[in-house]
């Protein structure tokens, strides 16, 4: 994520460029969304190549429907989270949910594929295909402390 400290509007969106003209950025209304930051942020270009490669090409972009944020080894000492993804959010109909991934999950590792930061996750989602079957392991929050959760969940393309 790039941040800068320019005004945006709620539902701003475009281009951030650098000083010599390149593009650096697609600035997003969605960042940081939920904590009320008026401020212009863009996803960096250099994260977005992969999947701008893959619509050049007329190919699918991988999607299973998760929203989330990197546990924070701060937030692992405070709350005694596991590492990985907190899953902030399932989308409706996605492959997600119909695997039974819930929101507060913490993803741990696709395909035995240590996660531990959402860049990670975007970067392994992206070398998988539409149709392919992953194996999501990771950790739920149950009356007793964390309990071990194991999913299988088809890939599939977000329309």
């Amino acid at each position: 994520m790039i941040a800068t400290d320019m005004s945006s509007a709620s539902d701003g969106t475009g281009i951030l460029f650098n000083l010599d003209g390149e593009v650096i950025g697609m600035i997003s209304s969605d960042i940081w969304k939920d904590r009320g930051i008026r401020t212009a942020n863009a996803y960096a270009i250099s994260d977005l190549k992969l999947v701008i490669q893959l619509l050049a090409n007329g190919a699918s972009v991988p999607y299973i429907g998760v929203s989330g944020t990197a546990v924070t080894s701060g937030i692992q000492e405070e709350e005694g989270m596991p590492s990985g993804i907190y899953v902030i959010d399932v989308a409706a109909d996605s492959p997600a949910m119909a695997a039974g991934i819930q929101s507060g999950d913490v993803i741990c590792s696709v395909n035995g594929e240590k996660i531990v930061s959402m860049s990670a996750y975007r970067k392994l989602m992206l070398t998988l295909k539409v149709g392919d079957q992953i194996k999501v392991e990771g950790k739920r929050r149950g009356s007793e402390g964390y309990v071990d959760i194991k999913f299988d969940v088809t890939i599939e393309s977000k329309e």
